[in-house]
C-alpha cells in the first residue's frame, strides 16, 4: 500500500472517531467567537437569524446557507486575521477550543463548500478544519474544502501547507479495552501488516493514539480528494468494532484493497480549471482591520465601504452564482438599477446589488435591459 493511501486511510479512521464520540467531554472548548459578514447574497441564516452585509453574529449557532447563496464572513479579533468564503447550500458549526494554552480555532463544515485566507494568526492561535473526512491543521493561508452531498471530500491547497491531523483528543469517553481495539483496527488498516485480521497485528505493533500526530503536510497546488463510498464502509466498521460485533476477514480486505482516495498535483481538468478559478475568488477575501463588537454601526460601515469599493467583483460573483446577466432596471421615474434579477411574481420584481436582495413594484418599471458591458464593471 503507498504512503498516499496510508494516509488517506488515517485520516478518515480518526476522523470516524472523532464524529463516534461526539458526546466525549468539552472542558476545554471555548464558549463562541465573533463573526461579521463582508458580503452576502442569497439565504444566508446564523441559527433562525437572517445575515446580511454587516451583520456581527456569534458561532454559538450554525451557519446555513440555502441554495443559489454565498456569503464572506470574517473572523473580529484583533490578534487574527481570517476570512472565509461559504457556498451556496453550506452548513457549519464550530467546535474551537484551548489545547496546551492554545486557542484553536476550529470550524467544522457539515457539508458544502468553503473557502479560506489565513491572513494572520498569533503566536498562541492555531486554525484546524473538520470535515466528514478528515481533519486538518493549518500552517498555510489558501485552501478550499468541498464536501459533497455524496459524501465525497476535496482538501485543495493553493498556497501554503495544511497538515493533516486525527481528533483523538475526543476518545476519553472510551473504555480501556474499546481504545486498544481502535488502535488494532487502526494499525490493520495503515500499515503493510500481512495479518488477516485486526485483531491479529502484533502488541509491539500496535502503535498508540497519542502518537498519531501528524501525518503528512499537502503543500501548495495539490489536493486530496476522498471517496464516499470508503468514508462510509470504515464508518461502518468502526462502529461495530466499538459495540462489539465480530468483523469477516473478506469484509476488512475489501475495505483495505479499495481503491478510494486520489492525492495529486493540480495538472488535469477538473482541478485546473478549479484551482484557477479558485486563484481569482481568493483576490475578494481581503480583510478589515480595527474591527470592534462595541461599535456596530461602525462595523456596518466599514462594511459598506468595502462593498463600496469592491463593487465590481460583487457583482461579477452575484451573476456568476444566481447563473444569470447583469441588467439595468429603468423606472418610470427616471431611475437606473444595475442588477442581477432572479425572480418575479405578479406583483414584484426581485433583485441583487451589491448591497444585497431588494424588490420593486412591476407598476414602477418602464424596463428591463441587458448591461451592454458586464465585463468591465
Amino acid at each position: 500500500m503507498n504512503s498516499y493511501i496510508k494516509t488517506a486511510i488515517q485520516i478518515i479512521i480518526f476522523f470516524v472517531l472523532f464524529l463516534t464520540n461526539s458526546h466525549c467531554k468539552k472542558s476545554n472548548q471555548l464558549n463562541h467567537e465573533e463573526y461579521v459578514v463582508l458580503f452576502a447574497a442569497g439565504e444566508v441564516h446564523s441559527g433562525d437569524r437572517e445575515l446580511k452585509s454587516g451583520d456581527v453574529f456569534s458561532s454559538n449557532k450554525p451557519l446555513k446557507l440555502g441554495d443559489k447563496s454565498i456569503c464572506d464572513i470574517q473572523l473580529i479579533d484583533s490578534q487574527n486575521s481570517v476570512v472565509m468564503r461559504v457556498g451556496s447550500n453550506s452548513e457549519l458549526i464550530w467546535k474551537s477550543s484551548f489545547q496546551n494554552g492554545k486557542r484553536i480555532i476550529t470550524p467544522k463544515i457539515l457539508k458544502g463548500k468553503v473557502l479560506f485566507h489565513i491572513h494572520k494568526l498569533s503566536e498562541n492561535t492555531g486554525f484546524a478544519v473538520i470535515s466528514r473526512a478528515m481533519k486538518s491543521r493549518v500552517t498555510g493561508t489558501k485552501f478550499y474544502i468541498d464536501l459533497e452531498e455524496t459524501g465525497k471530500s476535496t482538501l485543495m491547497v493553493l498556497e501554503g501547507n495544511v497538515k493533516v491531523k486525527p481528533g483523538y483528543i475526543e476518545l476519553d469517553a472510551l473504555s480501556k479495552e474499546q481504545i486498544q481495539n481502535v488502535e488494532a483496527l487502526a494499525n490493520y488498516f495503515s500499515t503493510d501488516t500481512s495479518v488477516d485480521h485486526w485483531r491479529d497485528v502484533p502488541e509491539d505493533q500496535v502503535k498508540k493514539i497519542e502518537d498519531w500526530e501528524y501525518w503528512t503536510e499537502v503543500v501548495g497546488a495539490r489536493f486530496v480528494e476522498l471517496k464516499p463510498e470508503y468514508i462510509s464502509s470504515v464508518e461502518k466498521l468502526f462502529h461495530d468494532v466499538l459495540e462489539g460485533k465480530e468483523i469477516s476477514k473478506e469484509e476488512l480486505r475489501l475495505v483495505k484493497d479499495r481503491d478510494h482516495t486520489s492525492v495529486s498535483t493540480i495538472s488535469n481538468p477538473p482541478y485546473t480549471n478549479l484551482y484557477e478559478s479558485l486563484q481569482v475568488e481568493i483576490v475578494e477575501l481581503e480583510p478589515l482591520y480595527g474591527l470592534d463588537t462595541s461599535n456596530p454601526e461602525k462595523i456596518k460601515k466599514a462594511v459598506q465601504a468595502r462593498v463600496d469599493k469592491m463593487e465590481k467583483m460583487y457583482f461579477k460573483r452575484i451573476s456568476k452564482v444566481f447563473d444569470k446577466d447583469i441588467e439595468i432596471i429603468l423606472t418610470l421615474d427616471g431611475k437606473k438599477i444595475r442588477c442581477v434579477v432572479f425572480r418575479m411574481d405578479k406583483n414584484y420584481c426581485y433583485y441583487y446589488t451589491k448591497d444585497g436582495m431588494s424588490k420593486i413594484n412591476l407598476e414602477e418599471i418602464d424596463s428591463i435591459i441587458y448591461d451592454p458591458e458586464p465585463h468591465e464593471m
